[in-house]
């Protein structure tokens, strides 16, 4: 089998319009298929066989962690089943067995007494409800509160659009990875209070840009910028980081540690896995599994702590 660019372009498209996969997915295909393309052009037109596909493995385990591998292997191994489907021939990743041992890495969580920094912070000094300063204050309360009180993902939150939140019906309707929707509850009196005072700025900041440059405003995302766009990921990335450092919070705080503290604290409060893996809009409840890991490191913090053995010397004082 030989690979053109012309392929991987259809393949692209099959993926954004048939498929209909995310603008990040397509983005991370677009690279990892482009990097094999360019390894695979300066093989000077040698057929791709599975001794090819094994060369280019042991290619990116040289380069790349092993979660980067994962997937851009799994990347490669879509493609050439599309080509396999489309041509009626086998392909070539056929017989081939990727198996690439991750180490094992506990999911990062965000510290209750941090967290509660990053929520307590006041009102901007000097302002009134119209500012544009304002404006940013009650739209990053409503990002964290969000990513906190949903457990969503950052792509997930700036995808949100006004339709899916519903505030009388506390709960949003997320549009996940591979177009999966869920919908998750909104029961946190505080997130849908920060909810409904962001809305209430977002509908004065599109009031006084509206006379500038109407055309550009894009009124049906929730979250924007101070251009009246969508907000996207660097932008909350650099808002979470913004708040961090306005807070006094010296660990690097980044939108997934939400993702993972969500999870985490459910499942310290002994809510099932299912429903865990259900809120978080997973394909596979292994996924979820990761999180029990965090749940035994706290046990284990708990009974350092509280261990009712050691507690007794401490109960009892010499007469």
């Amino acid at each position: 089998m030989n690979i053109t660019q012309a392929m991987i372009d259809t393949y692209l498209r099959h993926c954004e319009k048939e498929r209909r996969l995310t603008g990040h997915t397509i983005r991370a295909y677009r690279i990892d298929l482009g990097q094999f393309f360019q390894w695979h052009q300066a093989k000077e037109g040698e057929t791709l066989d599975r001794a090819q596909i094994k060369a280019y493995l042991a290619h990116l385990n040289e380069r790349f962690a092993a979660s980067s591998v994962k997937r851009k292997m799994a990347a490669l191994r879509a493609f050439l089943r599309y080509l396999s489907l489309e041509n009626d021939e086998p392909s070539p990743f056929d017989g081939v067995k990727v198996t690439i041992r991750e180490p094992k890495r506990l999911p990062r969580v965000i510290a209750a007494g941090d967290l509660a920094k990053m929520f307590g912070m006041g009102w901007p000094e000097d302002g009134c409800a119209s500012s544009f300063r304002d404006f940013l204050y009650v739209r990053d309360t409503a990002i964290i509160e969000m990513l906190i009180g949903t457990g969503m993902r950052v792509s997930e939150l700036c995808r949100l659009d006004l339709e899916c939140c519903d505030l009388d019906g506390r709960q949003v309707r997320i549009d996940g990875k591979g177009s999966k929707e869920r919908v998750v509850q909104m029961e946190s009196e505080q997130t849908l209070r920060a909810l409904a005072e962001y809305f209430e700025a977002r509908t004065i900041f599109l009031y006084a840009r509206a006379s500038t440059d109407a055309s550009k405003i894009r009124a049906e995302a929730v979250f924007l910028n101070r251009f009246g766009n969508r907000m996207s990921e660097q932008s909350v990335r650099a808002v979470i980081s913004r708040r961090a450092q306005q807070t006094g919070v010296t660990v690097h705080i980044t939108p997934h540690m939400f993702r993972h503290t969500f999870a985490t604290m459910l499942l310290e409060d002994d809510v099932n896995l299912r429903y865990i893996q259900s809120l978080l809009g997973h394909s596979s409840v292994k996924t979820t599994e990761r999180y029990t890991h965090v749940a035994h490191a706290r046990q284990r913090e708990i009974m350092r702590e509280h261990n009712p053995r050691d507690a007794i010397g401490r109960k009892i004082r010499p007469a």
